[in-house]
């Protein structure tokens, strides 16, 4: 199997921060040979910078994820300093979450704009987390898509461990976003996710982990050299060579990322 990229692996949280380096290279043995880790906070970001300091091969992201938000916390300029002291390959987690207990979705929508703003400005793409939410998601996006066209400037992303409809799905697509799947998919109950699976087209795929968050269907923790897995199982529901679903993967996250 050729080189994976997972897109999305928290390094910076438990059980994984306190052995990066066996991480690394269990995930290298894999295959797995690049690992994009996000910040969503304070705390996680400043995680971030410790964390490329140490690793310098690891790419790195930064930014407020909606569930984590502290109106105390000026966004910009926490990420203009992140972004002084290592280099970035997106702006994310960031998004919007109208699960119980969330934020206020105005201050959500702030902040998501505010951030996405910034990513049109230095050219980066965004990770995207977007759960019950996508029509309002949908909304900030097609706004701000279309005031950075007006200066001939482009809003990219992905859409982080998606789940929506496809009718949802293709306006995301002409929007001309990713779409990030992970172990979700081996969860047969999850019809819709399935579904959309195998209707993204190959040129939209990128693929991520989450871990430690995702599970595999025995519930223990898909980490990131358990991606072939995930590469497997997806080839198959897509009836899709393996070799030929990674070579469009490959590419996707070259053209994104850069990498």
């Amino acid at each position: 199997m050729n080189e994976l990229t997972d897109t999305h692996v928290h390094l910076t949280d438990p059980p994984y921060e306190a052995a990066v380096d066996e991480v690394i290279q269990k995930a290298d043995r894999a295959g797995v040979t690049t690992l994009i880790v996000p910040g969503y906070d304070t705390e996680s970001n400043r995680k971030i910078v410790n964390l490329k300091q140490r690793f310098p091969g690891i790419l790195t992201a930064a930014g407020f994820h909606p569930m984590f938000l502290d109106p105390e916390i000026r966004i910009i300029d926490q990420l203009e300093s992140i972004r002084d002291a290592i280099p970035l390959v997106a702006i994310g987690e960031i998004g919007i979450d109208s699960r119980k207990n969330a934020p206020p979705l105005e201050a959500q929508e702030d902040a998501f704009r505010e951030q996405l703003y910034l990513s049109v400005e230095w050219g980066l793409p965004v990770l995207i987390h977007c759960v019950h939410a996508h029509s309002r998601c949908l909304s900030v996006l097609q706004n701000v898509c279309m005031e950075a066209s007006i200066g001939n400037r482009v809003l990219r992303g992905v859409i982080h461990r998606a789940s929506c409809s496809v009718e949802i799905a293709a306006s995301y697509v002409e929007l001309g976003f990713y779409f990030g799947l992970g172990p979700d998919i081996f969860d047969t109950r999850r019809t819709r996710l399935r579904t959309l699976a195998q209707w993204i087209p190959s040129d939209r795929i990128l693929l991520e982990t989450d871990a430690p968050y995702a599970r595999k269907p025995d519930l223990s923790i898909c980490d990131p050299w358990t991606l072939p897995m995930v590469v497997q199982h997806l080839s198959e529901l897509r009836g899709e060579p393996v070799d030929q679903l990674i070579e469009a993967v490959s590419q996707n996250t070259s053209d994104l990322f850069g990498v």
